[in-house]
């Protein structure tokens, strides 16, 4: 076994992201906050040779964002911009409320990029290289919370706030919960000519 636990703590948390100096950060979902490790990190499994397979030496672990700050009680979703024109973060909040809002490198608001409602639960995000961001939809069921035909929608990045409505490109996807933009050219696919995804029937995934 090669991995160590930097934290056996964290209540539901999403998946990391790295800044360009090396801090990771992570939205814990649970405890409504966004968090911020800083090294150091381990660099090989001696250093957490222990059952727990925790670091001796654990990374110095801030609170990035609050919700007293961002008003984002379920973030989940994170993805760190090194230029936009300064580094910032594009942080979603799955369900109270459901957003999607662009923050500074200190942690302040600049933007809200989807606002309050529009989105319908994000929760994976990604942002390609020519500045559109991606994010996948749940589409909860607003009175059970039980999952619903979802979907992913793009919004371009522009300098308006917010910069225009999100745009479709998927639906009917049965518990969306992940966005990963690749370079399409590294694949031997003709993408122009793959079918069309069949339609799936309502009732296999909520009746929507």
């Amino acid at each position: 076994d090669t991995y160590c636990f930097l934290d056996k703590g964290l209540r539901a948390p999403g998946m990391p992201v790295l800044d360009a100096i090396g801090d990771l950060y992570l939205a814990e979902t649970a405890g409504a906050r966004v968090l911020r490790f800083s090294p150091p990190f381990p660099r090989s499994a001696r250093e957490c040779a222990n059952p727990e397979r925790l670091v001796t030496t654990p990374p110095t672990k801030s609170v990035f964002l609050t919700l007293a700050a961002s008003g984002e009680a379920t973030p989940a979703g994170i993805v760190y911009l090194p230029a936009d024109p300064a580094p910032s973060f594009i942080v979603g909040s799955v369900l109270i409320p459901p957003v999607i809002r662009q923050y500074g490198a200190d942690g302040g608001l600049v933007r809200t990029l989807v606002p309050e409602g529009v989105p319908r639960n994000p929760l994976g995000l990604d942002v390609g290289s020519d500045g559109t961001l991606y994010y996948a939809e749940l589409n909860l069921d607003p009175a059970t919370f039980a999952p619903r035909c979802g979907g992913v929608a793009a919004v371009r990045l522009t300098g308006a706030d917010p910069p225009g409505a999100p745009m479709p490109l998927g639906k009917d996807l049965r518990f969306p919960d992940g966005v990963t933009v690749v370079d399409s050219t590294r694949f031997r696919v003709d993408f122009t000519k793959l079918p069309a995804a069949p339609a799936l029937d309502p009732s296999r995934c909520g009746g929507e």
